[in-house]
């Protein structure tokens, strides 16, 4: 992944910086390639940002989740205190979100610990003290329970996911079919 990223800044050092006829040329095939390939343009802006950099899971979480180790969109959410999940991010905790997918659960925070808990489902306990551990104790772990408004690939029939400072998954768990 390192020697990916040095390969892709010089070589945009390379066109942004040497102005001699060839480079020009080089830039000039590249704007066409990418003003007419809309999945080029998409791969070279996740590889540009780093947006599609993942870490992939080991061990169980690799068995259990394929979302584990990866980068988690910024899902719209209703009941939430923010509009979606990325701005819930930016108090450099972790993130327990309860999927609510009826939307009749509590909103994201607002009640009792052991209401909110309740209406997560099955195993919101057990998860939440999973993901404290994980975040290093309660202080570091934000949970919220919301409707998700938006779909993203992976993330249909998930209940509880818990997602890092980095905004990468540590890992998910499904709807109970119980």
């Amino acid at each position: 992944m390192g020697a990916a990223l040095l390969e892709n800044t010089q070589a945009q050092t390379v066109l942004g910086t040497t102005h001699t006829a060839d480079v020009r040329a080089l830039r000039s095939v590249f704007s066409r390639l990418l003003a007419t390939h809309p999945a080029v343009n998409r791969q070279l802006a996740g590889e540009l940002s780093a947006l599609d950099v993942a870490y992939p899971a080991t061990g169980r979480a690799a068995e259990s989740d394929a979302l584990a180790g990866t980068r988690a969109p910024d899902l719209g959410l209703d009941g939430a205190p923010e509009p979606s999940l990325h701005p819930l991010l930016a108090d450099g905790r972790f993130l327990l979100l309860h999927v609510d997918p009826a939307g009749d659960g509590p909103g994201g925070g607002t009640g009792r610990a052991a209401e909110r808990e309740a209406a997560a489902g099955p195993g919101a306990a057990e998860a939440r003290a999973a993901a404290e551990a994980t975040a290093g104790g309660p202080d570091r772990l934000r949970v919220v329970t919301a409707r998700p408004t938006t779909a993203h690939d992976g993330w249909t029939g998930r209940r509880t996911v818990l997602v890092r400072p980095d905004g990468h998954v540590a890992w998910a768990t499904a709807l109970s079919t119980q």
